[in-house]
């Protein structure tokens, strides 16, 4: 398990708030999530205790909600759809085009922390093709073909 510093001990402190049960639980670790790209063991820990649940079933829950990560992510994440219908036009050759393409493999974090890469569940818009985000900005009708300006993307450029 990672050590957290002092600080990040303080945060996770101060953004417990006052709802109540799995709700409030839920909204405590997004919040964790969208601060520190993760979510870490001590924060289901705290929120286990606060919102009076048990650990197994918050764990459970954070293990099986793809919106959530139990390991560090990069600054950005890039994130592919693999629902069927996007891998019916091509977003797993896609997919494995950028593991080529920027070395890292899905579900991976670059050393640096800069990146991560995923494959993830459908993101709604299957009638768009094949669809990718970042950091929840969504980009449609992508195919194998677009890998380059996808990385390009994930490395911080504008996509037109």
């Amino acid at each position: 398990m990672a050590s957290l510093s002092p600080d990040i001990e303080a945060k996770l402190q101060a953004w417990l708030d006052h709802g109540v049960g799995a709700g409030g639980a839920r909204s405590y670790l997004r919040r964790v999530q969208a601060a520190l790209n993760w979510v870490p063991r001590p924060a289901i820990e705290l929120a286990a205790e606060h919102y009076g649940l048990t650990f197994a079933g918050l764990y459970a829950d954070v293990c099986f909600n793809p919106e959530f990560s139990l390991e560090p992510r990069g600054d950005r994440v890039l994130e592919v759809c693999q629902g069927l219908a996007c891998r019916e036009v091509g977003s797993g050759d896609l997919l494995t085009g950028l593991e080529r393409l920027c070395g890292l493999k899905r579900g991976e974090t670059a050393a640096d922390g800069s990146a991560s890469l995923l494959g993830g569940p459908c993101q709604g818009r299957c009638a768009m093709g094949a669809n990718a985000k970042l950091n929840g900005q969504g980009r449609c009708n992508l195919g194998p073909g677009d890998g380059p300006g996808l990385l390009a993307w994930l490395r911080g450029a504008e996509l037109p």
